[in-house]
């Protein structure tokens, strides 16, 4: 078995290099235009921009390097070139002391109503498996397996259970450009980040939310987590019951509380909010004598509280009118069309 080394280029672009053989895999236009100087053959998965650059592929037909690729690719190719090769499930060939085994089927679906082009998968030297963009089924066993990592049809289950399905010793992640910062997204891993800053963000808001409760309650702090206690505890009854029981939420009532207390928060917010900011000194302040204090309800005698929290009323109140006009009116509307006859 001769030493192979593998080298990744960019995003699905690899270059296999044997003691008799240099194989360029997918040159797609996600990266650097390779290099066709002392290549023996080009292996094109299937035909997409990121896969096979045309004119990549052209230029490497007309020096007479050996292509493999599906018919799509070479009928869009437009070349002729004794160099061109359709590959099929099934063939067998040899570039230099690299044996070859050609498998695959379709790429993975991206959409119901928009079939896929064909693909097709590669085994190099019975040790380095190209899928291209799709699971497909090794013709025998695999060392290393070079599958995506990313890509819109593919999710995290769905590779893991692949990779264990094939059982490669090692896996060489490719297809990662969109979250590659070599290739569209110079400042970094741009997609991951905005994720990774989400996360951070919620978690950041847990922790403020929960800190001025922890330091709030003194000497009572214990019943902070007796209440984080209960929480898990109805939510682990309510999963279970959910779960195991067949026990269904019902949806207008459950949507009717929920409402309420989402507007009960805004209400609230707003309230506590305004007082934050006359504290900063970011908002002028203007009591109103004998106007009681709520600090539940965000309630403060001040004008510029009240008047906002007004405001917020005057919102909430308004959604609620339109919304019950316009669930009337389609009540009408539907009440009075005349009934479909079957013909």
């Amino acid at each position: 078995m001769s030493e192979m080394k593998v080298t990744k280029l960019h995003h699905a672009s690899l270059l296999v290099e044997t003691v008799q053989a240099r194989v360029l895999i997918d040159p797609g236009s996600l990266g650097p235009r390779p290099d066709l100087d002392r290549l023996d053959a080009i292996l094109v998965t299937h035909d997409h921009y990121d896969h096979a650059e045309p004119q990549v592929l052209a230029e490497a037909a007309h020096r007479g390097i050996a292509i493999w690729a599906p018919s799509d690719a070479i009928a869009r190719l437009e070349v002729q070139s004794e160099s061109v090769h359709e590959a099929q499930a099934g063939d067998a060939f040899t570039i230099g002391d690299l044996d070859v085994l050609v498998a695959g089927d379709r790429h993975a679906e991206v959409h119901p109503d928009v079939p896929g082009p064909l693909n097709r998968a590669y085994l190099l030297g019975g040790r380095l498996f190209i899928t291209g963009d799709e699971h497909a089924t090794p013709p025998g066993p695999v060392e290393v397996l070079a599958t995506p990592v990313d890509a819109p049809w593919l999710r995290a289950t769905d590779l893991i259970r692949y990779v264990r399905q094939v059982q490669p010793r090692r896996v060489l992640g490719v297809h990662d450009g969109l979250i590659n910062p070599e290739v569209l997204n110079p400042d970094g891993l741009t997609v991951v980040d905005a994720v990774l800053q989400s996360l951070l963000r919620e978690g950041a808001e847990t922790i403020l939310f929960y800190v001025p409760i922890v330091s709030g309650a003194g000497g009572n702090v214990h019943y902070v987590w007796i209440g984080l206690g209960v929480g898990a505890v109805i939510l682990v009854v309510v999963y279970l019951l959910i779960q195991f029981a067949a026990l269904r939420i019902p949806l207008r009532p459950f949507f009717t509380i929920t409402s309420l207390l989402l507007a009960l928060m805004a209400f609230t917010f707003t309230g506590s909010g305004v007082k934050e900011l006359q504290e900063a000194d970011v908002l002028s302040l203007t009591y109103v004598n004998g106007f009681p204090t709520v600090d539940l309800l965000g309630i403060y005698p001040r004008v510029e509280n009240l008047v906002a929290q007004a405001l917020v009323l005057i919102i909430i109140v308004g959604l609620y009118v339109f919304g019950k006009r316009s669930l009337a009116r389609a009540s009408g509307g539907a009440e009075g069309a005349p009934d479909a006859k079957a013909d």
